[in-house]
């Protein structure tokens, strides 16, 4: 027997026991453990556990990552003596007196090392641990490192606050780099823009001052204090928020923004980059395929954090045909985290048959399970109306013609579609450009050529409104 704080770990027997209960892990985190523990207080790199606990298989990292996730919250109280040393691998440090930094803080969403620097993210919020986005996170980070002005762009629900707080926790830290994040979700008009920014940053004495001696203001304070900026939700003062940040950045060299926008804000210096959906198991996936996609781990997650009875469910007591549901469901979900999480809503009630019947025809019904949820992700409906409104008449009206179409779709099909007498055919095409800048139109890029299509969530919305 191996005690790890106040977690018993028993080798031979493969069981975990905490005040004398079991506690549930799956076999791939058990196989995990038993390496750090035979490793304990050295380095066992990522490959090395990958090679030996999958080794006939071709494993994404993320699997890895989603396995350590789940170990540490076997362990309970005791998870931070699981330490993560980035773009390295793991150890198991001793749990002993002499190991302060085993009591230290773990954020699995920003790795640590074992003499982290100080913290310099306290004007984040608090990182969720992601799924699916290792490969996004890294290369977010590279382009910060690389430009001033970095944009996540998608569709609502995609998950693109999440990543940026990430994103920005794993850089502020890496760089030693004071983060401070602006919500602008709920302001009304675009002029409140200026002066958020300058709440956010503590900046006093600025009630009623006028935009020039402000800009001049936000300018002068943070040419001495440079920092990284997470400008969130962009979308409905996009102009604003490009105007303003523009200005910021062209005086202000040191200073980096993160922003998160359905669309770009357009502006020089900037780099987009797009959130797409998680990839989703194919039909006809292995038992193993489906329980290591990232879209039926994150809807477990949800389903196991909204139902007691799904909670003490490990993935292995799951049922064959159970598990082909779930990878039903996140097909039909598309892979878009804001459904995945109202579908495992959903499941709590109806089981997992009747989601999946459910979602062939209601999927635009789907609403959300936290009363906390910000208005525009309370239901796929009021999702999509946020992005609708923004719309211009036109954008508004050649959506609406091809939301019966289905499938991949050619630019020639979208202005069949959407080309009767009161447009035209070059307004329809700026009316493609313009759906897809804003992320209701999905591109799929084929060498030269590009076909299109709509999320069928957003399809469903408009169909049946």
């Amino acid at each position: 027997m191996k005690r790890l704080g106040e977690t018993e770990v028993f080798l031979e027997r493969r069981v975990l026991l905490r005040q004398g209960q079991a506690v549930p892990i799956g076999e791939r985190a058990f196989d995990i453990l038993e390496m750090l523990i035979g490793c304990q207080g050295t380095l066992v790199t990522k490959e090395q556990i990958l090679n030996q606990v999958w080794p006939d298989s071709i494993v994404v990292e993320n699997n890895l990552q989603v396995h350590i996730s789940a170990l540490r919250k076997a362990l309970g109280e005791d998870r931070n003596l699981i330490r993560t040393l980035a773009g390295r691998g793991y150890l198991l440090v001793n749990d002993g007196p002499d190991n302060a930094q085993a009591r230290e803080p773990v954020d699995d969403a920003a790795p640590a090392t074992p003499h982290q620097p100080v913290r310099r993210a306290s004007g984040l919020p608090v990182a969720t641990t992601l799924i699916g986005r290792d490969c996004l996170i890294e290369h977010a980070c590279q382009a910060l490192n690389d430009t001033s002005i970095l944009t996540l762009t998608g569709a609502g629900g995609i998950g693109k606050t999440a990543l940026a707080i990430t994103v920005a926790r794993r850089f502020a830290d890496t760089c030693a780099t004071p983060a401070t994040f602006v919500a602008l979700a709920d302001l009304i008009h675009s002029q409140q823009v200026l002066g958020t920014l300058a709440q956010a940053l503590g900046m006093q004495g600025i009630e009623g001052a006028e935009d020039d001696a402000l800009i001049h203001s936000l300018i002068a304070h943070l040419e001495q204090s440079p920092r990284l900026i997470v400008l969130d939700n962009c979308e409905h003062v996009v102009a604003a928020a490009a105007r303003w940040i523009e200005q910021l950045v062209r005086h202000c060299p040191a200073l980096k923004v993160l922003a998160t926008s359905r669309e770009p804000l357009r502006v020089a210096g900037e780099r987009g980059l797009r959130v797409p959906p998680l990839c989703v198991p194919p039909d006809g996936a292995s038992r193993d395929h489906i329980m290591l996609n990232p879209s039926a781990q994150l809807f477990m997650r949800h389903a196991r954090q909204q139902n007691s009875c799904c909670a003490d469910v490990c993935d292995t007591q799951l049922d064959d045909r159970s598990v082909e549901l779930i990878g039903e469901v996140c097909r039909r979900t598309e892979g878009v985290p804001l459904v995945l999480e109202m579908a495992a809503t959903r499941a709590a009630t109806l089981g997992l048959f009747e989601l999946a019947l459910s979602l062939q025809d209601d999927l635009g019904s789907l609403a959300a399970g936290l009363r906390t949820t910000a208005p525009r992700h309370q239901s796929l409906q009021a999702s999509l109306q946020w992005s609708y409104r923004l719309l211009e008449a036109d954008e508004q009206k050649v959506l609406k013609r091809i939301a019966r179409l289905e499938g991949r779709l050619t630019l020639e099909r979208l202005c069949n579609a959407a080309e009767p007498d009161d447009i035209d055919r070059p307004r329809v095409i700026d009316c493609v450009v313009g759906l897809t800048q804003k992320s209701l139109l999905m591109i799929t890029v084929e060498g030269p050529f590009r076909s299109y299509r709509l999320l069928e969530s957003t399809r469903a919305c408009l169909m049946n409104p």
